[in-house]
């Protein structure tokens, strides 16, 4: 049996939570069954992994066309994107020719090149949808305003779209057929168990640890700690919130200040690690203020770590999270509520044990060798399935529409205003 050949397309170059995924997709892959191939826009420690692992890295243009609110003009960078178009698809097709690929991969939803690409040489498309785009609170421009013509777009140039979680395909599943969706849950290995970071800041030995992972964001609540902080210390003042994760370091420094009471940091910052699974199990317990998240995997490490978490109903969290069974779940942005649920946990250890041990018995089925299984089934199935709109739109069509600025599309404004 010939292989297939995959181009699986990074929006990212480091080790973010898409980027993880993906090789860990890459892992798993029979290389008799499927050979990948890795598209970046540039070389990092992506880059570096998927050579370690044996795999071919191709850089290429790839810029996002969801941009990050904070950075887009009141305008919205969507026109310029699709005018400029042409000049990023036409590179990815010719690797797509080339090395004779079979079958084309988007790692999330700031990808679209890689579908048009995939459409240009008529071939199948597998679109990971890690994000939720119908949510508020999730730190990208929609196009037009709205993610009902994101999601449209993307389903529409995509054979399968694979969903991280539920929550993710009932999203989508709002513009996009369901049977076009399908949930292939992230998975962990049990000897993904680490040791601590080394280094963690000193605290009271009867201090209580609280752990926090993520980039260091206001999706992920990084402004709400500091409120957390000072509600909770009241009851227990021993609270110790420990974050893993990268981000803004002038902003660490202000929350670090901000939740600093009578001379004493109760918000430590170590900065990203890979040791996610030892840092964990250093921890008392888990508090995850997120605003949006479609399947965060750091719920689903600390459940399987035996810790109880303190989350929001920001998607992923309630997917993940049974209130009073394996952690509390907390309207988005109510610190009084999360303050109350990290200061009864701070003080009763027999809560944290019974939740710890419940969240553990719910992560066991999570392996990393059933996503990996479910990642090869959704790229065959999708191959089977052909090119998502193959001998219905011309390719030519396509080339035209790159050419032409969505400003000029004034239909899919009033459709897209709709909303999801």
């Amino acid at each position: 049996m010939t292989p297939l050949n995959a181009l699986l397309v990074s929006h990212g170059t480091g080790l973010g939570g898409a980027e993880r995924v993906m090789l860990e997709a890459i892992d798993g892959f029979d290389r008799e069954v499927i050979n990948p191939v890795v598209a970046v826009h540039e070389e990092g420690v992506l880059a570096e992994r998927a050579r370690a692992m044996g795999v071919a890295v191709v850089v290429t243009p790839g810029p996002w066309w969801l941009p990050f609110a904070d950075t887009a003009d009141t305008a919205y960078q969507f026109r310029r994107w699709w005018e400029e178009a042409p000049s990023v698809v036409a590179p990815l097709a010719d690797i797509i020719r080339q090395r004779n690929i079979d079958i084309v991969y988007s790692a999330s939803s700031p990808i679209l090149h890689a579908a048009l690409a995939a459409h240009v040489t008529r071939r199948p498309h597998v679109h990971h949808m890690q994000d939720l785009l119908g949510r508020p609170h999730l730190n990208f421009k929609m196009p037009f305003g709205s993610a009902r013509f994101a999601y449209a777009l993307l389903g529409r140039l995509a054979s399968l779209v694979v969903c991280v979680g539920e929550i993710g395909r009932q999203d989508i599943g709002r513009v996009v057929p369901r049977r076009k969706c399908r949930v292939v849950p992230l998975g962990i290995s049990p000897s993904q168990a680490s040791p601590p970071p080394p280094a963690l800041p000193t605290v009271e030995a009867s201090a209580v640890r609280i752990g926090v992972v993520g980039v260091v964001d206001r999706r992920k609540g990084a402004d709400l700690i500091p409120s957390i902080v000072h509600r909770a210390v009241r009851d227990v003042p021993d609270i110790h919130v420990f974050w893993a994760g990268g981000g803004d370091r002038a902003l660490m420094e202000r929350l670090t200040a901000e939740a600093t009471i009578a001379g004493t940091p109760h918000l430590h910052f170590i900065g990203y690690t890979d040791r996610i699974p030892g840092f964990l199990r250093a921890m008392d317990f888990v508090l995850h203020p997120a605003r949006n998240e479609t399947f965060p995997r750091a719920l689903l490490e600390a459940a399987a770590a035996g810790r109880a978490i303190v989350t929001t109903r920001c998607g992923g969290g309630e997917e993940i999270v049974r209130h009073g069974v394996n952690g509390t779940v907390a309207a988005i942005d109510d610190a009084g509520a999360m303050a109350a649920a990290v200061a009864w946990l701070a003080r009763d250890s027999h809560a944290r044990t019974r939740m710890g041990e419940a969240g553990a018995r719910w992560a066991a089925p999570f392996t990393l060798q059933r996503y990996q299984r479910g990642m090869q089934e959704a790229f065959l199935d999708a191959h089977a399935a052909g090119p998502a709109i193959a001998g219905r739109i011309p390719a030519r069509l396509i080339d035209a529409c790159l050419a032409l600025p969505a400003r000029a599309i004034p239909p899919l404004r009033r459709w897209a205003a709709r909303g999801v």
